[in-house]
């Protein structure tokens, strides 16, 4: 006879007498499934589908892990390639499945970095010492761009960079004291 969890008081009965069992109360416990450890999520950028979730759990026998409630099911816990959006996290054993208790997770697609101002110093008498400076936003290192010596053509193969993004800088002029045009 199959039993939910709980807590029972066993006893064998004949015709003439009725005996607990020593032992009493007998427990079955609930073993409430698969635990999910932690959920990591990583944003996408500049609008890719390249965000990450992974979400190592713990159970019976194989496991299997969801990220659109049920829907489909991977032998893996780390979902790669996702696009910014709203994810319902699960994972199943071999006897029962369970949901993320903070869903939903939600990827944020992360800008690429802004130009704010773009500064040149101009050269002096026909020197290679002008430069090309633009200031930084508050958390993406310091850019400057200095070419030394100055370009036979337009600095469109000049970049602004930081770890996860590119952007190309418009053609740009330099011109010296003299009001020599270089491009």
């Amino acid at each position: 006879m199959l039993q939910s969890a709980g807590t029972y008081t066993i006893k064998v009965k004949d015709d003439f007498c009725e005996t607990p069992y020593l032992n009493n109360p007998v427990i079955i416990n609930s073993l409430g499934g698969p635990q999910i450890l932690a959920v990591t999520a990583t944003d996408a950028t500049c609008g890719q589908s390249n965000g990450s979730i992974q979400h190592p759990a713990t159970g019976t026998g194989t496991l299997q892990f969801s990220i659109d409630n049920g829907t489909s099911w991977s032998f893996d816990s780390l979902f790669t390639n996702l696009s910014a959006g709203t994810y319902t996290i699960k994972v199943k054993d071999d006897f029962c499945e369970t949901p993320y208790l903070n869903n939903p997770v939600i990827i944020n697609s992360l800008g690429g970095p802004q130009i704010l101002a773009v500064t040149a110093t101009d050269a002096t008498c026909g020197q290679s010492n002008g430069s090309i400076h633009s200031p930084r936003r508050p958390h993406i290192e310091r850019q400057a761009l200095t070419h030394h010596p100055p370009p036979s053509g337009p600095l469109d193969k000049e970049h602004v960079t930081d770890s996860l993004f590119t952007i190309s800088a418009a053609p740009i002029k330099v011109k010296d004291d003299f009001a020599k045009r270089l491009t």
